[in-house]
Protein backbone atom coordinates (compact mmCIF):
# COMPACT_ATOMS: atom_id res chain seq x y z
CA UNK A 1 0.00 0.00 0.00
CA UNK A 2 1.29 3.12 -0.75
CA UNK A 3 1.61 6.14 1.26
CA UNK A 4 -1.93 8.08 1.43
CA UNK A 5 -0.29 11.82 1.64
CA UNK A 6 2.02 10.95 -2.27
CA UNK A 7 0.65 13.10 -4.15
CA UNK A 8 1.61 14.11 -7.95
CA UNK A 9 1.30 16.86 -9.90
CA UNK A 10 2.27 17.99 -13.46
CA UNK A 11 4.58 21.40 -13.10
CA UNK A 12 5.47 24.01 -15.31
CA UNK A 13 9.36 25.47 -15.46
CA UNK A 14 11.40 27.72 -17.84
CA UNK A 15 14.96 26.09 -18.93
CA UNK A 16 16.76 29.97 -19.47
CA UNK A 17 15.30 31.51 -16.72
CA UNK A 18 18.21 32.45 -13.91
CA UNK A 19 16.61 30.38 -11.58
CA UNK A 20 14.62 27.04 -11.81
CA UNK A 21 11.54 27.11 -10.13
CA UNK A 22 8.58 24.78 -11.15
CA UNK A 23 5.00 25.85 -10.58
CA UNK A 24 1.92 23.72 -10.21
CA UNK A 25 0.08 22.99 -12.84
CA UNK A 26 -3.13 23.28 -10.51
CA UNK A 27 -2.37 27.20 -9.46
CA UNK A 28 -0.54 28.19 -12.87
CA UNK A 29 -3.17 29.81 -14.77
CA UNK A 30 -3.01 30.25 -18.45
CA UNK A 31 -4.36 33.80 -17.71
CA UNK A 32 -1.55 36.74 -18.34
CA UNK A 33 1.07 33.39 -18.99
CA UNK A 34 3.26 34.11 -21.88
CA UNK A 35 4.83 30.62 -22.42
CA UNK A 36 2.18 29.33 -23.93
CA UNK A 37 0.86 31.47 -25.93
CA UNK A 38 2.58 33.97 -29.09
CA UNK A 39 3.31 36.59 -26.36
CA UNK A 40 6.85 34.29 -25.30
CA UNK A 41 8.29 36.24 -28.00
CA UNK A 42 8.48 39.86 -25.06
CA UNK A 43 9.92 37.68 -22.31
CA UNK A 44 13.43 38.70 -21.30
CA UNK A 45 14.66 35.65 -20.73
CA UNK A 46 13.64 34.13 -23.99
CA UNK A 47 16.22 36.91 -25.88
CA UNK A 48 19.08 36.65 -22.98
CA UNK A 49 18.88 33.16 -24.39
CA UNK A 50 20.19 33.61 -28.21
CA UNK A 51 19.02 30.81 -29.62
CA UNK A 52 16.94 30.41 -33.24
CA UNK A 53 12.92 30.02 -32.04
CA UNK A 54 11.15 27.78 -34.41
CA UNK A 55 7.91 27.52 -32.68
CA UNK A 56 6.00 30.99 -32.52
CA UNK A 57 3.15 29.41 -30.91
CA UNK A 58 4.51 28.80 -27.64
CA UNK A 59 8.54 29.31 -25.90
CA UNK A 60 10.71 26.01 -27.02
CA UNK A 61 12.06 26.45 -23.33
CA UNK A 62 8.87 25.93 -21.58
CA UNK A 63 9.20 22.10 -19.76
CA UNK A 64 6.56 20.26 -18.69
CA UNK A 65 6.44 17.22 -16.21
CA UNK A 66 5.61 15.17 -14.12
CA UNK A 67 6.48 15.00 -9.78
CA UNK A 68 5.63 13.68 -6.74
CA UNK A 69 5.63 15.24 -3.33
CA UNK A 70 4.04 15.06 0.19
CA UNK A 71 1.27 16.63 1.33
CA UNK A 72 1.99 15.86 4.92
CA UNK A 73 4.89 17.93 4.70
CA UNK A 74 4.62 21.45 5.75
CA UNK A 75 6.60 22.56 2.33
CA UNK A 76 6.40 20.12 -0.31
CA UNK A 77 9.63 19.30 -2.50
CA UNK A 78 8.65 18.30 -5.75
CA UNK A 79 10.95 14.85 -6.92
CA UNK A 80 11.09 13.44 -10.41
CA UNK A 81 7.98 11.34 -10.93
CA UNK A 82 9.58 7.62 -10.29
CA UNK A 83 7.26 3.85 -9.98
CA UNK A 84 10.44 2.89 -7.86
CA UNK A 85 10.06 0.36 -5.29
CA UNK A 86 12.64 1.90 -3.43
CA UNK A 87 10.33 4.73 -2.61
CA UNK A 88 9.17 4.17 0.99
CA UNK A 89 6.39 6.61 0.27
CA UNK A 90 5.56 3.82 -2.87
CA UNK A 91 4.89 0.73 -0.42
CA UNK A 92 4.30 0.37 3.34
CA UNK A 93 7.72 1.75 4.20
CA UNK A 94 5.90 4.79 4.90
CA UNK A 95 4.54 3.20 8.28
CA UNK A 96 8.35 4.36 9.47
CA UNK A 97 7.84 8.52 8.36
CA UNK A 98 7.28 10.76 10.95
CA UNK A 99 5.28 13.09 8.65
CA UNK A 100 3.25 9.99 8.36
CA UNK A 101 2.73 9.01 11.76
CA UNK A 102 2.31 12.60 12.77
CA UNK A 103 -0.49 13.60 10.11
CA UNK A 104 -2.15 10.12 10.60
CA UNK A 105 -2.51 10.88 14.13
CA UNK A 106 -2.72 7.37 15.26
CA UNK A 107 -5.45 6.18 12.60
CA UNK A 108 -3.33 4.18 10.55
CA UNK A 109 -0.55 1.36 11.13
CA UNK A 110 2.86 2.43 12.53
CA UNK A 111 5.64 0.99 12.58
CA UNK A 112 5.54 -2.50 14.54
CA UNK A 113 2.39 -2.22 15.60
CA UNK A 114 -0.20 -5.31 16.00
CA UNK A 115 -2.35 -5.65 12.74
CA UNK A 116 -5.55 -6.98 15.45
CA UNK A 117 -5.41 -10.54 15.51
CA UNK A 118 -5.12 -10.25 20.09
CA UNK A 119 -2.81 -13.47 19.92
CA UNK A 120 -0.08 -10.69 17.88
CA UNK A 121 -1.37 -7.69 19.94
CA UNK A 122 -0.01 -9.86 22.98
CA UNK A 123 3.47 -8.19 24.71
CA UNK A 124 5.78 -10.53 26.66
CA UNK A 125 8.69 -8.95 28.62
CA UNK A 126 11.83 -10.64 29.47
CA UNK A 127 13.97 -9.59 31.58
CA UNK A 128 12.68 -6.27 31.55
CA UNK A 129 12.69 -6.29 27.65
CA UNK A 130 9.53 -6.16 25.76
CA UNK A 131 9.03 -8.92 23.15
CA UNK A 132 6.01 -7.71 20.53
CA UNK A 133 4.29 -10.62 19.75
CA UNK A 134 3.69 -9.04 15.88
CA UNK A 135 7.69 -9.45 15.29
CA UNK A 136 9.88 -11.83 13.96
CA UNK A 137 13.21 -11.86 16.04
CA UNK A 138 16.67 -13.18 15.57
CA UNK A 139 19.46 -14.23 17.61
CA UNK A 140 21.38 -11.43 17.08
CA UNK A 141 18.48 -9.11 18.43
CA UNK A 142 17.06 -7.89 15.04
CA UNK A 143 13.17 -8.13 14.35
CA UNK A 144 11.38 -8.54 11.48
CA UNK A 145 7.72 -6.70 10.63
CA UNK A 146 6.32 -8.43 7.59
CA UNK A 147 4.48 -5.07 6.06
CA UNK A 148 0.79 -5.32 4.66
CA UNK A 149 2.33 -5.71 1.06
CA UNK A 150 4.40 -8.08 1.79
CA UNK A 151 7.86 -5.99 2.36
CA UNK A 152 9.99 -6.65 5.25
CA UNK A 153 11.28 -4.25 7.48
CA UNK A 154 14.42 -4.73 10.01
CA UNK A 155 14.84 -3.20 13.08
CA UNK A 156 16.98 -3.72 16.57
CA UNK A 157 15.39 -5.15 19.65
CA UNK A 158 15.01 -3.00 22.85
CA UNK A 159 17.75 -5.42 24.45
CA UNK A 160 19.97 -4.36 21.71
CA UNK A 161 19.31 -0.16 21.90
CA UNK A 162 19.63 -0.55 25.64
CA UNK A 163 23.26 -2.20 25.40
CA UNK A 164 24.05 0.67 22.57
CA UNK A 165 22.75 3.28 24.75
CA UNK A 166 24.77 1.78 27.61
CA UNK A 167 28.12 2.04 26.06
CA UNK A 168 27.96 5.23 23.81
CA UNK A 169 27.01 6.61 26.95
CA UNK A 170 30.03 4.91 29.18
CA UNK A 171 32.93 6.06 26.31
CA UNK A 172 34.74 9.00 27.58
CA UNK A 173 35.44 12.34 25.08
CA UNK A 174 39.06 12.06 24.28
Amino acid sequence: MRCPFLREEQVKSCQVAPFRKSLARSFATGEGERCTSADHRTCPALHESREAHPDASRCPFLRESLVQFCAASPRPTYVPWSESSDLRCAHDGHRFCELFLVAAAGSARGPALPTGDAEEAETAVVDGVPVPGWLFYADNHLWLDVGDDGLCHLGADAFLAMLVARSSGSRSSP
